[in-house]
């Protein structure tokens, strides 16, 4: 069975990770720097379990979510430019 969180973040560099503390506190960490810190080998369950709230210094993540950094515009205009228009 796969736990919770097995992609590893190898696959996802251009993401982040956005957490919520069980305190309330949230916000995104860049994988990049969770990579730098720990290599790329490392899960995203794994880093969950490791990393630390920045207002309580616990670590207890109550959620997260992973996210795509970039926006959608840049998908936009690729499909724009894939598309051909019949007369």
């Amino acid at each position: 069975m796969l736990k919770r969180g097995g992609t590893r973040l190898s696959v996802i560099p251009e993401h982040q990770l956005w957490l919520e503390c069980a305190c309330g506190h949230n916000g995104p960490v860049q994988v990049v720097d969770i990579i730098a810190k720990w290599g790329d080998q490392i899960t995203v369950g794994e880093a969950i379990a490791r990393l630390r709230c920045s207002a309580c210094r616990t670590k207890q993540i109550k959620d997260y979510r992973i996210t795509y950094v970039g926006g959608s515009w840049g998908a936009l205009r690729g499909a724009e430019q894939g598309s051909t228009s019949s007369k």
